[in-house]
């Protein structure tokens, strides 16, 4: 445990620099990430309803978790790894919005895509890289789709703004631990992915707020 434990990226370039602050920060913030997941599947619940809160955003984020998760061990990363655990988070939203929300035949077919990533990510060695760079193109889908879903709302107060800012804080820091660790596909994700969740934020600021 102790070895494998040494061998990671974290334990090898510990110490006063890039490096170790954004592992430490996206540790943190992965725990208010699972926070956030959590907020948003009890404001479902509360409103028993699931209007402007994307299935396929978030069917897609539980699968992509565990296979980052997967990614993070092969990369002896502790960061990634613990970030992956936020698969485990999303299963209650995914199980609440079923409830209120009618699943379109899209939305249903994604349960049978999406888990595909995550035998790939463990089978597919020499490619790793390149699937996390394909996977991350496919979070920019997932969370624009939730921004369609927003500006196409006329009220998006099922939205919870805790999550939408936690993930954008979030993405402030995991680009810092990306420039540190120099992946480049985190490096051009997390940027994007920050504009998105901020046109989402500004949808419930302009619809769903006064409600």
């Amino acid at each position: 445990m102790l070895q494998t434990l040494q061998n990671t990226l974290e334990w090898r370039g510990w110490g006063l620099n890039l490096l170790t602050i954004g592992a430490i920060a996206s540790c943190f913030f992965t725990i208010l990430q699972g926070i956030g997941i959590w907020k948003q599947n009890l404001r479902v619940r509360c409103q028993k309803s699931g209007e402007s809160v994307s299935v396929i955003f978030f069917s897609y984020s539980l699968f992509y978790f565990f296979a980052f998760m997967a990614y993070g061990i092969f990369k002896q990363s502790i960061a990634m790894t613990f970030n992956g655990t936020l698969g485990f988070v999303s299963i209650p939203i995914l199980a609440a919005l079923w409830r209120y929300k009618r699943f379109t035949k899209i939305e249903l077919a994604s349960f049978a895509v999406f888990p595909l990533m995550i035998p790939a990510m463990i089978l597919m060695e020499e490619e790793r890289d390149i699937l996390l760079l394909i996977f991350l193109i496919g979070v920019l889908f997932s969370i624009a789709r939730q921004a369609y879903e927003a500006w196409e709302s006329a009220d998006t107060s099922t939205i919870d703004p805790v999550f939408i800012a936690i993930f954008m804080a979030t993405n402030a820091f995991w680009l810092l631990y990306a420039i540190a660790i120099d992946n480049l596909a985190l490096i051009i994700f997390n940027p994007i992915s920050f504009v998105l969740f901020l046109f989402i934020f500004l949808m419930y600021w302009k619809k769903g707020r006064k409600t």
